[in-house]
């Protein structure tokens, strides 16, 4: 029943990671920022001298990695010729 559903979802990431290969890995990469940010909130705290708040860069980096891959999810959909997406 769900089978041709969750084949369909596999092949749309597949296709969204084969395409736009360099925005998906950069917000990976921002996602496993976020995910040291709290493993340093769970061992040190969120205060961090001088002046310093760890809870910023987890929102900070969570939310760039998420609007990051968000973005390479849609931009296929824009069907910019190949010439406008290198300038952007």
């Amino acid at each position: 029943m769900f089978q041709p559903m969750v084949t369909d979802a596999l092949a749309s990431i597949k296709g969204v990671l084969q395409r736009e290969f360099a925005l998906v890995m950069t917000g990976v990469i921002s996602l496993i920022f976020a995910v040291i940010a709290v493993i340093i909130i769970f061992f040190n705290g969120t205060e961090v001298p001088p002046e310093g708040n760890m809870e910023n860069v987890f929102s900070f980096s969570a939310a760039t990695g998420i609007f990051i891959i968000s973005l390479a999810i849609i931009f296929p959909e824009t069907r910019l010729n190949l010439q406008l997406r290198k300038r952007i």
